[in-house]
């Protein structure tokens, strides 16, 4: 894929169901990941996001269960609702200072979560965003969050 003339641009459901799609590149003109642009890609294993994206849509990486290390960049300010949820073999996920909002279940169902940073810039949690990763152990909330919904880490059964 390339792009040319710095022209803006948004992907929407771009190749969701692509069941034999292995990695996906999205280059910096790309400001916005659209809902659903990569659902249900159930062979997606790499996916790296330079910076340049400001939202990642809702149910943008939907089930999307092969990828296992995802780096969020600090051009993103909003991860929208069940973005990556059912990432069911998410072990290392890293999330750059810039991001403010985790929507609701934007991380839920990522069983295999063991690592996860919240940088200083998040400001709201959404409801249920990282329910039910069960290996997650250990979670460092900063005082910048000032909304948090109900149920962020619930059935997270490995957290003291």
């Amino acid at each position: 894929m390339s792009y040319t003339y710095g022209v803006p641009l948004v992907l929407r459901a771009f190749v969701s169901d692509a069941s034999n799609l292995k990695e996906v590149v999205i280059p910096d003109s790309v400001v916005e990941i659209g809902d659903k642009a990569f659902a249900r890609c159930s062979s997606l294993e790499n996916i790296i996001l330079e910076n340049g994206i400001e939202t990642i849509g809702f149910e943008a990486f939907y089930n999307c269960s092969c990828i296992t290390e995802l780096t969020i960049p600090g051009s993103v300010t909003v991860i929208e609702k069940s973005a990556f949820a059912f990432s069911e073999k998410l072990t290392k996920l890293t999330i750059s200072e810039g991001v403010i909002r985790i929507e609701k279940d934007a991380f839920f169902g990522c069983d295999k979560l063991e690592q996860l940073t919240i940088p200083d810039s998040v400001a709201f949690l959404g409801d249920s965003a990282f329910s039910c990763c069960e290996k997650l152990e250990e979670v460092f909330i900063p005082k910048t969050v000032t909304q948090m919904g109900s149920g962020v880490f619930t059935g997270c059964t490995n957290m003291t």
